[in-house]
């Protein structure tokens, strides 16, 4: 049996708390694919304002009245995603954001990567597993979130990866147009 290796990387980042005022703070990322990858501080950044990005365009999330799964299958795939290929973003405090479904508080963002996530025992609730733990260490699960924003992240890590796609990310989605690097608002590059 392989285990997989986590590179961290800690880093600063600013980006727009729920009151519009533009934080700076730490940050770690932690690329897990199986093994090690090497991420730089321009990819850190670029990965975790793409796992920002996609928890702030979700449309409801598990502390929604909307929120319609049960909890308990919740938190199976949210152990299925730490197990699994994922990036994962943990700040030195908890941070503030408005999204498409409320004002969120968290400490991490945790997404999980590649094609094994079709394959849970919910294919039609988590494909792309995405998650928060709270200010209060509790996790919440999000769902309807911008398919573009998520297809921006598989490419970001893709690149940090290399031609090794570790991750085993689609590197080509039919009707989606391919770009460059996606650029990064947090340090100012466009």
């Amino acid at each position: 049996m392989t285990s997989a290796v986590a590179l961290v990387a800690a880093f600063s980042i600013r980006f727009a708390a729920a009151n519009g005022q533009l934080l700076t703070t730490e940050f770690a990322v932690e690329l897990t694919c199986g093994k090690t990858l090497p991420v730089s501080t321009s990819s850190s950044v670029i990965l975790a304002e793409s796992a920002l990005k996609l928890v702030e365009s979700s449309e409801y999330n598990s502390l929604s009245p909307r929120w319609h799964f049960p909890i308990s299958e919740l938190q199976e795939e949210y152990h299925r995603a730490i197990a699994s290929a994922h990036i994962r973003v943990v700040f030195d405090q908890v941070q503030t954001m408005e999204s498409r479904s409320g004002r969120l508080r968290m400490r991490e963002v945790i997404i999980r990567l590649g094609p094994e996530g079709q394959a849970t025992p919910f294919p039609d609730r988590f494909v792309d597993s995405v998650f928060t733990i709270d200010d209060r260490g509790e996790v919440v699960g999000f769902a309807l979130y911008n398919g573009m924003k998520a297809i921006a992240l598989w490419r970001a890590v893709t690149q940090t990866t290399g031609s090794e796609n570790a991750c085993r990310l689609p590197t080509h989605v039919p009707g989606v147009p391919t770009g460059g690097r996606a650029a990064s608002s947090l340090t100012g590059a466009s």
